[in-house]
């Protein structure tokens, strides 16, 4: 039997608190990415992959207003949640 996609990006990461080496602890913000290859950002669409469709993404924020966006350990790309625009 498959995994949810929960689970699967629950396994790259360790509890809070009880970090291992090489795992992280969950991303502060997460969104599934519905059939379409879109994630809802501030009651907004916007489109990220068809790849990833039906999986959680993780985001983490560095800087005012900008984001990394992960799934599982591997950062894909930044996100300005200004612009709401993602860059590599």
């Amino acid at each position: 039997m498959p995994l949810r996609a929960g689970a699967r990006l629950r396994e790259f990461y360790a509890e809070p608190g009880a970090e291992a080496p090489g795992q992280r602890t969950a991303p502060p913000e997460t969104r599934r990415v519905d059939h379409a290859g879109y994630i809802k950002w501030k009651n907004r669409r916007i489109f990220l992959t068809h790849t990833l469709q039906h999986e959680f993404v993780g985001f983490e924020e560095f800087e005012d207003s900008m984001w990394s966006l992960f799934y599982g350990p591997v950062m894909l790309a930044r996100f300005d949640a200004r612009a709401a625009r993602f860059f590599t």
